[in-house]
């Protein structure tokens, strides 16, 4: 079905049929898991929907009714916690189905409830919130964006798991409305010196992603991306990156490649803030002076070749 949806695509009906039989309880109570109707049977005849409703529009309004019923069965009162964490499973399951075949608004406000449900639960439910809000904000951006501020709580979560969800859904999330807010949250997590060198990493190509596609001027991403590096702004992070070059790298690409009298001005006066020639910012900010030329850059401090060498290392 995943590879070839086509050839099973006649099936549906039968699909159907099927899940509804189990959802409304009309198997053999061996298939119960306790008390919970057959959820790995469940959890496969969803994923086989994911893929034959996808992009197809009468298909995904057939399967519709029993998607809603998925939904209620697995959202009533459970009796253990066994039948309890059966029902996240497939819950989780249908909201990552509804999200991947054709929009129907009544499925997706269904999802957002859900999505709402799980982000103000415990720690497993809020991770699972928010990959279901990656999806969302990748599908309808519109609806996914009013869930951003509750992400933003999520990036300073004890569980690291968690902070990677967060940062993730911030990623595909953000628009230019929310950029701001989602920078400063971002730096102060990149300002912690808890952070581990993966969420480091995926902190700084984030911000420089949702800058490069928002940002209002060329100046407001190269000050977002000196800020990342802990040149100017008192929402610089505090300490040095571990492993800074991909971003000195996008920042030199990008200065040297815009004649935008702004970003030229920033970097001259980032330059001179940071006048310590043996340090790493201050070698990015000569290097990035207002006059590029590989003259000005040779007659002050030596070679390219040695400038880019000391920049590298």
């Amino acid at each position: 079905c995943k590879e070839q949806p086509d050839k099973y695509r006649h099936m549906n009906k039968a699909f159907t049929d099927i899940l509804i039989q189990i959802v409304e309880g009309r198997l053999h109570n061996s298939f119960n898991y306790h008390t919970f109707p057959a959820p790995w049977a469940q959890v496969y005849l969803l994923q086989i929907f994911q893929y034959l409703g996808c992009n197809d529009k009468q298909l995904s309004e057939d399967m519709s009714h029993v998607l809603h019923l998925v939904v209620a069965r697995a959202s009533g009162k459970m009796t253990t916690p066994q039948a309890a964490d059966a029902a996240v499973a497939v819950l989780y399951q249908v909201c990552l189905t509804i999200l991947s075949i054709y929009p129907n608004q009544d499925l997706i406000s269904l999802v957002t409830r859900k999505i709402d449900e799980f982000l103000n639960s415990t720690s497993n439910k809020i991770y699972l919130g928010l990959q279901l809000l990656e999806k969302l904000c990748e599908k309808q951006p519109s609806i996914g964006a009013n869930f951003i501020p509750q992400v933003y709580a999520c990036t300073s979560h004890q569980c690291t798991m968690i902070q990677d969800a967060a940062i993730r859904v911030l990623r595909v999330g953000v628009s230019s409305a929310t950029l701001a807010d989602a920078s400063r949250v971002l730096l102060d997590l990149l300002s912690d010196s808890n952070s581990s060198k993966e969420l480091e990493e995926l902190c700084c190509t984030t911000l420089a992603e949702i800058g490069r596609k928002h940002a209002p001027t060329p100046a407001w991403y190269v000050g977002l991306l000196l800020r990342i590096l802990g040149i100017g702004s008192s929402h610089s992070p505090s300490s040095s990156l571990s492993s800074p070059s991909p971003i000195l790298n996008t920042l030199i690409n990008y200065c040297t490649t815009t004649n935008d009298a702004e970003v030229k001005s920033l970097i001259q006066k980032a330059a001179q803030e940071n006048d310590d020639i043996n340090s790493q910012k201050s070698w990015l900010s000569i290097w990035l002076l207002v006059d590029t030329t590989q003259t000005l850059r040779e007659q002050r401090y030596g070679s390219t070749r040695s400038n880019h060498f000391l920049i590298t290392r």
